[in-house]
C-alpha cells in the first residue's frame, strides 16, 4: 500500500506498508525519475537492533547510487529488546520476500537485489543467506558490520561507552514500557545502546536464547560452510571505537567472494561525514562492486 510520495532533485521517494504485526512496518523507495532501474538495494539501518530508523541514510548516498541507475528500498524492522532477534530476522525475511513478491509493480520488471546494511543493519544482511529465500540476493553490502566472530568485544564493557554518563537501570525499564517499536528516535533509545555497552549485557538485551543457541543461530562464529555466499564487499574502519575492525577482517578471510574496503576514519559510522575522502572513496569502491555484479 502506498502512504506517501515526494520528488526532489531527481529522486522519488515512496512510502509503502510492507508488514503489520502489533505495529506498522514500513519501506520507502529512492528512485531516479530519469533511469531505468538495473537493480535494488534493500537497505537496513544501524542502532544495535535497539534504535534507529529506514531513514538515516545521507543524501550523497542516495543520490550517487538512484543517479547510477539502483533504486533504494529502506525498510523498518521491529527493535530490540521489546521484540528478540527471532521475530527481528523475521521481518528481514519478510521485507526481502515483499520485494521479491512486488518487484514487478515497481519497477516493470523482475530486478535483482542486493541487501545493504550499516551497522546491525550489516549484520542482519550477513545472516540471510543462510535463510530460506526463493530468490537469493547477489551482493551484500557490509557496511560496518558484525556476525559476532570475534570475542569478547559484545559482552564485556566497551571502554569507549564507558566514558559516557553512566546509564541507569531505571531508565532502560522506562523506555522499555514503551513496547513494540520499529522508530528509535536518538534522543530516547540511544540510551539502550549506552547501557547494553557500558554493562556487557546487549546480548542479553536481543535474545531469551542460551549464549549457544545464540553463537548457532545468530552468529558466523561457528560456521564453516559458506558457499551459500554471493559476493559481499566489507567496509570498516581500522579505528572503529564502537565494532572492532577485526569483524570485517575475520569475515574477509571466511568468505571466498569478499572485498575489504579500510577506512582511516576515528569513527564507526565514518560514511555519515559524506564530505570526507573515506566516504568518497567509499561509495565510488561500492559503485564499482556493484557494476561489476550486475553488468
Amino acid at each position: 500500500m502506498l502512504l506517501h510520495s515526494t520528488n526532489l532533485n531527481k529522486i522519488s521517494s515512496e512510502t509503502f506498508s510492507y508488514k503489520k504485526t502489533n505495529i506498522e512496518l514500513y519501506a520507502t523507495l529512492y528512485q531516479s525519475t530519469q533511469k531505468t532501474t538495473r537493480a535494488t538495494l534493500l537497505y537496513f539501518h544501524g542502532g544495535g537492533l535497539l534504535y534507529g530508523k529506514r531513514t538515516d541514510l545521507p543524501e550523497y548516498h542516495i543520490n550517487t547510487f538512484c543517479n547510477a541507475g539502483y533504486s533504494i528500498l529502506a525498510f523498518d524492522y521491529r527493535l530490540a529488546p521489546a521484540t528478540k532477534l527471532p521475530d527481528i530476522i523475521g521481518d528481514l525475511k519478510d521485507a526481502i520476500l515483499w520485494y521479491l513478491n512486488n518487484r514487478t509493480n515497481l519497477f516493470y520488471s523482475k530486478c535483482p537485489y542486493f541487501l545493504w546494511g550499516r551497522s546491525a543493519g550489516a549484520y542482519l544482511c550477513l545472516l540471510a543467506p543462510r535463510m530460506d529465500l526463493p530468490e537469493k540476493p547477489i551482493g551484500i553490502l557490509s557496511y560496518y558490520g558484525y556476525t559476532f566472530a570475534h570475542d569478547f568485544w559484545y559482552n564485556q564493557p566497551n571502554t569507549y561507552y564507558s566514558q559516557f554518563p553512566s546509564v541507569d537501570e531505571k531508565t532502560i525499564v522506562s523506555i522499555c514500557k514503551e513496547g513494540e517499536t520499529a522508530e528509535g528516535l536518538l534522543d530516547t533509545r540511544y540510551s539502550l545502546y549506552v547501557y547494553a555497552r557500558q554493562t556487557g549485557k546487549w546480548i542479553h538485551m536481543l535474545t531469551d536464547d542460551s549464549i549457544e543457541d545464540f553463537y548457532n543461530l545468530y552468529s558466523l562464529k561457528k560456521s564453516t560452510d559458506f558457499n551459500c555466499y554471493p559476493p559481499v564487499f566489507l567496509a570498516h574502519s581500522f579505528h572503529d571505537t564502537d565494532v572492532p575492525f577485526a569483524e570485517s577482517q575475520i569475515l574477509s578471510s571466511l568468505l571466498p567472494k569478499s572485498h575489504l574496503f579500510v577506512a582511516s576514519a576515528k569513527a564507526h559510522d565514518f560514511d555519515k561525514d559524506t564530505t570526507c575522502e573515506d566516504t568518497v572513496s567509499l561509495i565510488e569502491e561500492s559503485l564499482y562492486f556493484i557494476n561489476e555484479i550486475n553488468s
